[in-house]
């Protein structure tokens, strides 16, 4: 890791209205669309965890990408049905603000949060 390591970490919840195989056809395109966008921004590493209704992933990169809303967030948001939500969150080092993106009804919503100001 160097001093501008940045880690971007997500969550999507399937909710409760998909069925088993929806979920699991959910699971598989949201898979590509994240290994797409991460491969696009040059992301260092992916890794996947899957547990009941959840999909995480986490990955790093040497450089925050400035694109993770339209390449990452808004792509992934698209494949959002029923009452699927996700969360992305972008940690950098050197204590940089934290940025969130909340992610329902395929609409993508940023915060950022400076814990020093």
């Amino acid at each position: 890791m160097t001093d501008g390591f940045c880690q971007v970490t997500g969550e999507v919840d399937y909710g409760e209205e998909l069925s088993f195989e929806d979920v699991g056809e959910a699971e598989a395109q949201l898979r590509h669309a994240i290994e797409e966008a991460m491969h696009d921004m040059g992301a260092e590493h992916l890794d996947f965890d899957t547990g009941g209704d959840m999909l995480s992933f986490e990955s790093g990169f040497l450089i925050r990408p400035e694109s993770i809303e339209q390449q990452l967030c808004e792509r992934i948001a698209s494949y959002f049905r029923l009452d699927m939500r996700g969360r992305v969150v972008v940690l950098e080092r050197n204590l940089a603000p934290v940025i969130i993106f909340a992610l329902t009804d395929g609409r993508v919503k940023r915060m950022n949060i400076d814990v020093f100001s």
